[in-house]
């Protein structure tokens, strides 16, 4: 019998680990769209305003993640499901946000949205198998 990719995955990562990383990449996704953004706005073809939010988002994010994993006692992420769901539905908003801007974006920046909405819901998919499997 094969095992589905997120249960090998969710075998392979702590609760802890995944909130870790989590806060991580939100934080520096944030970071560097913060910085970057001028820049970002030419090359992806999308407004400053559009990745500004995005940027506040994923900084948003990370403070809450980052409360939930100093929280964290052992394989016990109290909240863990509900970044899952919140990752879930950022990824998408992300594909809502790649479909309003499709015609207009570059591929760079389709590829961004895109890019995200599969991280951040793929992420999502597998915090919500780690936060089922810790329960059993």
């Amino acid at each position: 019998m094969t095992t589905a990719p997120t249960q090998r995955v969710s075998r392979l990562m702590t609760p802890r680990s995944l909130i870790t990383t989590d806060w991580i990449a939100g934080a520096t996704a944030g970071v560097l769209m913060l910085a970057l953004h001028p820049w970002l706005s030419e090359w992806y073809a999308l407004p400053q305003s559009l990745l500004l939010c995005i940027a506040a988002a994923n900084l948003g994010y990370a403070m809450v993640s980052f409360t939930i994993a100093r929280r964290a006692r052992g394989a016990n992420v109290p909240g863990l499901r509900v970044m899952a769901v919140a990752n879930m539905a950022w990824g998408g908003v992300c594909i809502a946000l790649g479909v309003r801007w499709f015609d207009a974006a570059s591929v760079w920046g389709l590829a961004q949205l895109f890019g995200e909405a599969m991280l951040v819901g793929g992420l999502g998919v597998v915090e919500w198998h780690v936060s089922s499997s810790a329960d059993a």
